[in-house]
């Protein structure tokens, strides 16, 4: 089984991540539905500085995965308030609308990058 999908497949059984407050993520979190994301948002309440590292070309396997597969999050809209955040990316990256998008209910004023790896 692959580490990713092992990793993805326990987040709605996950704990809460009580003290994290700053966090590195990668292309494993642009699924079509950003669930890996949202799950673990809604379970870091003191996140301050999230950081997406996202490769070159796009993850086209990871956006390929179905929404549907995916239980509902549960208390979709409790969200830490994040300070910052720092998104890598080719200038281009297809879906960096998307993500900053979805990342606005966690964006409280927060300062958001786009930058070039």
């Amino acid at each position: 089984m692959n580490l990713k999908r092992a990793f993805e497949g326990g987040l709605p059984t996950c704990p809460m991540f009580s003290n994290l407050t700053s966090l590195v993520l990668g292309d494993w979190v642009m699924t079509a539905d950003f669930y890996p994301l949202h799950s673990i948002l809604q379970r870091s309440d003191k996140l301050k500085e999230l950081t997406l590292k996202l490769k070159m070309e796009e993850c086209s396997i990871c956006k390929a995965l179905p929404s549907t597969r995916r239980a509902p999050l549960s208390g979709s809209d409790s969200h830490p308030c994040i300070e910052r955040i720092k998104i890598y990316c080719r200038k281009d990256h297809a879906r960096v609308g998307e993500l900053v998008q979805a990342l606005v209910p966690t964006a409280c004023n927060a300062k958001i990058s786009i930058e070039q790896p």
